[in-house]
């Protein structure tokens, strides 16, 4: 049994070792491969809708009518 999972075990630790080297090396490619995804992109245009929405919220906003259409 265990000459059979010999292999799976030796390639779990270099698939470890390879990661923890990567990880400090490649922040952008992670955020890069994050925002590649259906949640990432949906997650990216809900925080720039909220960032619009806040600035227009600060910013003194009138259309000028002064009824209560506006």
């Amino acid at each position: 049994m265990n000459s059979i999972l010999k292999p799976f075990r030796a390639l779990r630790r270099k698939s470890s070792d390879n990661f923890q080297k990567n990880s400090s090396n490649n922040s952008s490619k992670n955020w890069k491969n994050i925002l590649n995804t259906r949640t990432g992109f949906f997650l990216l245009t809900l925080f720039l809708f909220w960032m619009k929405t806040y600035f227009i919220y600060l910013s003194k906003f009138n259309l000028g009518v002064s009824d209560t259409a506006q």
